[in-house]
């Protein structure tokens, strides 16, 4: 590989970093079995990561406060791959 190719593989490979870390997480606050629920819409392959990202989501609309700990619920995918969590807020009517 030349110099210039490997110069241009480390650009597009910082590029798309630096893309990542920019763009938020996509997330969702919806009403499910009575309780205002946010979620985030990243996969996760660790419990740890699936914390961080719905705690993402929680940030960006309730400042540094925290969930109390029986607001988080995590679950894992039937192949044990993948994790998701959702933190449940205050009551709220399904339509």
């Amino acid at each position: 590989m030349t110099r210039h190719a490997i110069l241009a593989a480390a650009g597009l490979t910082l590029s798309a970093a630096i893309l990542i870390a920019i763009l938020p997480a996509e997330a969702a606050r919806f009403c499910k079995d009575g309780y205002v629920t946010y979620a985030s819409h990243e996969v996760s392959p660790s419990r740890e990561a699936a914390e961080a990202a719905v705690m993402r989501v929680w940030k960006r609309t309730h400042g540094e406060s925290l969930p109390l700990s029986n607001q988080m619920h995590c679950v894992q995918s039937e192949d044990h791959k993948i994790w998701r969590c959702f933190i449940r807020a205050g009551h709220c009517k399904s339509a």
